[in-house]
């Protein structure tokens, strides 16, 4: 989830930077087994990832707050229970999972 919140602020600071860009995005968290390419060259636009897990972060992305975090109810629980707040799950059409958006408190995170 620092990840996450990381990429917030990354953009929060591109942003500073550059306020004619405007950027807005949101950040969908879940965990499970996926199909990495390792082989991948991201430097020529290659790279997959593929599975049931990437495809309900998809999902739990959609339920995120614009400049947010939403994180699968299974991580939140593994990783800092109390860092995340409320249940967005019905927000997520066929979603199997619970889904909460993660706060910006430091050293919350595992």
């Amino acid at each position: 989830m620092r990840a996450g919140l990381s990429i917030l602020e990354a953009i929060q600071e591109l942003n500073e930077v550059d306020p004619d860009l405007d950027l807005k995005v949101r950040v969908g968290i879940n965990t499970g087994e996926a199909v990495v390419a390792v082989g991948a060259r991201p430097e020529q636009g290659e790279g997959l990832v593929t599975g049931d897990v990437v495809n309900t972060a998809a999902r739990i992305q959609s339920a995120a707050p614009v400049d947010g975090v939403a994180v699968a109810e299974h991580t939140r629980y593994w990783s800092c229970a109390g860092s995340v707040s409320g249940d967005r799950g019905s927000q997520i059409a066929d979603a199997p999972v619970g889904v909460g958006i993660a706060d910006r408190r430091p050293g919350d995170f595992l």
